[in-house]
């Protein structure tokens, strides 16, 4: 049996404007926010799943910063050689500035850059 581990909507750096949050407390969420994904990746690894799915919104693209976009690479690649299948979201687009396509990311990782749907061979299953 194929196991996946799928999560979305994770919105790494969100700002909480539209919030009562103050600074110090976004800035405490946006931490939790990194936990989160920590936690999510040792799931996976402690219930050694097939791969792991990402519908979107990892983070937010207009405040996401390179120290965020490394800190998500490094966590993907810590999984390595599970297979982490991307689909970009509305929040983090596939455009010219994200950091979808600013970073080397790691061989595990694979990212649907394209706007029609291909499929995504992992053993006998097939992601699309």
């Amino acid at each position: 049996m194929t196991r996946i581990l799928h999560f979305a909507d994770l919105h790494l750096d969100a700002s909480f404007a539209s919030s009562s949050m103050t600074s110090r407390i976004s800035g405490l969420r946006r931490q939790q926010l990194r936990d989160a994904l920590k936690r999510i990746l040792d799931l996976a690894v402690q219930r050694d799943v097939d791969a792991i799915t990402i519908a979107g919104d990892l983070y937010e693209q207009d405040r996401c910063t390179l120290d965020t976009g490394n800190f998500i690479k490094r966590e993907l690649e810590r999984i390595a050689p599970k297979p982490v299948l991307i689909a970009p979201g509305n929040h983090d687009p596939w455009v010219p500035h994200s950091l979808y396509r600013q970073l080397e990311w790691p061989a595990n990782v694979f990212i649907f850059s394209e706007q029609q749907l291909y499929p995504y061979e992992l053993g006998d299953v097939t992601i699309w």
